[in-house]
């Protein structure tokens, strides 16, 4: 099953560094009881024992979905969803990076081809069409993440960034728009400042569907004398960037 998935039976926590932090205070908020939580190592669990069967949420971006599937069936357990699954079927929490793309329309598929073809190199088709193919049917294609600079990602760090934000100082060098899901909205609002300044751009990709090619069309048509890569941080569809270089800049 892929898509929002409800919480229907006891929830434990693969993994518990910064995302299932950020889970569990997400469930709290939710009034969601986590009965457990796993990694490869150890386990705890609320009432000593973890549940006999319950929903195993994976909070860990850094290493391959399908690897970690594998572990935790090994484990003994079955019911596995990718922990932004269980968040997308909660919309009241405003955190969205579960989007499922669903059945591509025409549209789509002429917006997805036209943005593949706008990358200044294969290694960005590659992490590209991996993005693609995770929000349409949860596949990974083989691709490795680069490193990124970590934001804070607590709840109220979240929703502190989840706007549209306008620059006004010009000249401008380097944008880096991370607006947890206004990023379209961010861009159209300042493409004219943008124009201007010729910055260097940075746009994550992963926080609402216009990732899966408004965005990058949008930067693509509105600045057709930059070079563009794109490049996948995580797993499971998350750490999507758009990267943009003036070509009078670019090395």
């Amino acid at each position: 099953m892929i898509g929002p998935r409800k919480v229907d039976k006891p929830l434990v926590l693969y993994g518990y560094g910064k995302l299932g932090h950020l889970a569990e205070e997400i469930f709290k908020e939710l009034k969601i009881p986590i009965h457990g939580i796993v990694d490869k190592l150890t386990y705890w669990a609320k009432d000593s024992h973890l549940p006999k069967d319950p929903i195993v949420a994976v909070c860990v971006a850094s290493e391959p979905y399908s690897k970690i599937v594998e572990h935790v069936k090994e484990i003994g357990f079955s019911d596995i969803a990718p922990v932004y699954d269980i968040i997308e079927a909660y919309p009241e929490v405003g955190i969205h990076n579960g989007w499922f793309a669903g059945q591509l329309s025409p549209e789509d598929r002429a917006g997805i081809s036209a943005v593949s073809l706008g990358f200044m190199d294969k290694l960005s088709i590659t992490h590209y069409y991996a993005f693609v193919d995770w929000r349409k049917y949860h596949d990974e294609i083989d691709y490795v993440p680069e490193a990124s600079e970590n934001l804070s990602s607590t709840l109220a760090d979240i929703r502190r960034r989840q706007r549209v934000f306008h620059y006004h100082d010009y000249p401008i060098a380097n944008v880096t728009i991370h607006t947890e899901g206004c990023e379209l909205k961010t861009l159209e609002e300042n493409i004219g400042i943008i124009k201007q300044a010729r910055p260097e751009i940075k746009t994550a990709c992963y926080h609402s569907r216009d990732g899966l090619w408004a965005i990058e069309k949008f930067l693509m048509d509105s600045l057709p004398d930059y070079l563009w890569r794109f490049r996948m941080t995580a797993y499971m569809g998350q750490g999507a960037y758009i990267y943009g270089y003036p070509k009078e800049r670019a090395l």
